[in-house]
């Protein structure tokens, strides 16, 4: 199995996010995430959506970094999954958007 390039994207932005998440990051980002994911709560349908953001919200309230750290770069299918949901509006530069669109190709993932 591969991601395509839209998944692949999104783990770069994710794997970049995640270099940076420690406990004071996460106090910073927090107000953002948590906004962010009352917004798409809103806005989104489909029952596994609302349930990755809640898993979204538990991580974040709990502060469980390591979990966070885990969707954010898995190739696993939960973690492909929750990224399609991930609450990080805002945190990543334009620029290192664009570089992530710019520098990505397909990669293999494990069934």
């Amino acid at each position: 199995m591969k991601l395509d390039r839209s998944h692949t994207v999104s783990l770069r932005m994710h794997t970049l996010l995640s270099q940076r998440l420690d406990p004071e990051s996460l106090q910073d980002w927090s107000a953002t995430i948590l906004s962010n994911i009352d917004r798409m709560t809103k806005t989104v349908s489909g029952r596994t959506h609302h349930n990755s953001l809640k898993r979204w919200r538990e991580l974040v309230e709990t502060g469980d970094i390591d979990g966070m750290k885990r969707i954010m770069t898995g190739l696993d299918p939960l973690g492909v999954q929750m990224r399609e949901m991930g609450p990080f509006l805002g945190l990543v530069t334009p620029s290192e958007r664009q570089l992530a669109i710019n520098t990505t190709r397909p990669l293999p993932v494990a069934a």
